[in-house]
């Protein structure tokens, strides 16, 4: 199974971004907030689940399991986190 992840994060263009700190740093600020996260398994549709939901989903997709790949635009910098 191959599960494609995007988070959206909160923001703020004039000091808390990715481009002005490190990703760890950024996650372990304060105002991290997870806003939504936005899954798609093989060529399914695209699902996108809203911040209560997001660990619950993330424990249901088991992402962890033998034969399960994950993909992300960034996962390498950021998703994956």
């Amino acid at each position: 199974m191959i599960v494609t992840i995007d988070f959206e994060t909160y923001f703020d263009s004039r000091d808390y971004t990715l481009s002005k700190m490190g990703p760890i740093e950024y996650i372990r600020d304060p105002r991290f907030t997870a806003l939504c996260l936005g899954y798609c398994i093989n060529d399914d549709d695209t699902i996108v689940v809203e911040e209560p939901d997001i660990a619950s989903t993330l424990r249901e997709l088991r992402l962890e399991d033998e034969g399960t790949y994950v993909v992300g635009h960034n996962i390498a910098g950021f998703d994956a986190l």
